[in-house]
């Protein structure tokens, strides 16, 4: 059991920092894309939360259709083995709340370091 829990988490680390990479890849090559617009926002004034708020949001998008999309998954695969062992409760909403949250949480870290690495300054 405890090799089976410490398998769980090694890949639940490994999952979250690929989705922190590919949210960061994502955001910089945004960045990197609208490094025009951006010049253009600080020529008029804008301040730096206005130029940086589009891209977090992007990432928290990114965030909640990943959390959406594994909560789909962890449905389906549940779902397939209720088929095949006896059937536990499963905590619908809780799940779908902390995958979406979760995911969420991991779009802003990607962003944020995106934002921070590239010239947004």
């Amino acid at each position: 059991l405890r090799l089976v829990i410490g398998l769980t988490v090694a890949l639940l680390i490994i999952i979250a920092v690929s989705f922190i990479f590919i949210s960061f890849q994502t955001i910089e090559a945004t960045v990197l894309l609208r490094s025009r617009e951006i010049e253009i926002m600080r020529l008029v004034g804008a301040t730096e939360a206005t130029v940086r708020a589009p891209f977090q949001l992007e990432g928290v998008g990114q965030g909640i259709i990943g959390g959406v999309i594994a909560s789909l998954l962890v449905t389906g695969l549940y779902r397939f083995l209720s088929s095949q062992l006896p059937s536990p409760t499963f905590p619908y909403p809780v799940v779908y709340t902390i995958n979406i949250l979760f995911g969420c949480l991991l779009g802003l870290i990607g962003s944020y370091i995106a934002l921070n690495k590239t010239a947004t300054k």
